[in-house]
């Protein structure tokens, strides 16, 4: 089994940063903060500036980052894996969204840093049109590795629906009608 990333990346640097003008998923580690103005919430935003006070200002920084799972602006946390194109570096990381009244912009937070999703304990709750397999886990953990790699590589993935809850991912396929959940860690 690979040596999981984040321990890897420890030992390098040990005190936290927080991110608000530039970030790159090689350099990031556990506890590091990167302002959410950083992150796009999708694919097609990433690499545009999504909260310029004037949309031509040079002030703000472009995304460079973008989520790869689905999140919700309207619940208090959210965890999210962001990808890093540049780097193809997977994060796993969570936001509280803050409220705006004490001036303190939202912030992911980094859980966990890798190149690939390793995935224990996958379930497949619903076939669609595909054949049963003996190996659930293995089958989900394929399907997650193929999903994340070609969201790092920017191309559309075979996965709809992507959700993180903590370390719990969620997969859906609406157009094969398949449904997965596991539990994972990110790795090298």
């Amino acid at each position: 089994m690979s040596q999981n990333n984040t321990d890897a990346m420890t030992d390098e640097r040990t005190e936290t940063k927080t991110h608000t003008q530039s970030v790159s998923g090689d350099n990031l580690i556990p506890g590091d903060k990167i302002a959410a103005r950083l992150v796009a919430p999708n694919m097609s935003l990433y690499g545009q500036r999504i909260h310029p006070a004037a949309p031509e200002s040079d002030d703000e920084p472009k995304t460079q980052l973008f989520c790869g799972t689905a999140t919700d602006s309207y619940r208090d946390s959210n965890s999210a894996i962001l990808v890093d194109p540049e780097t193809k570096t997977l994060i796993r990381a969570t936001k509280i969204n803050t409220d705006w009244a004490i001036q303190k912009p939202p912030e992911w937070t980094v859980k966990a840093v890798g190149d690939r999703v390793a995935v224990e304990n996958g379930t497949v709750h619903d076939w669609g049109d595909e054949e049963r397999v003996n190996d659930e886990t293995s089958w989900v953990e394929g399907w997650a590795e193929v999903t994340f790699h070609e969201l790092a590589q920017q191309n559309q993935v075979a996965a709809d629906g992507r959700q993180l809850n903590g370390t719990s991912l969620f997969l859906k396929n609406d157009w094969l009608g398949i449904e997965a959940t596991a539990e994972i860690t990110l790795e090298d």
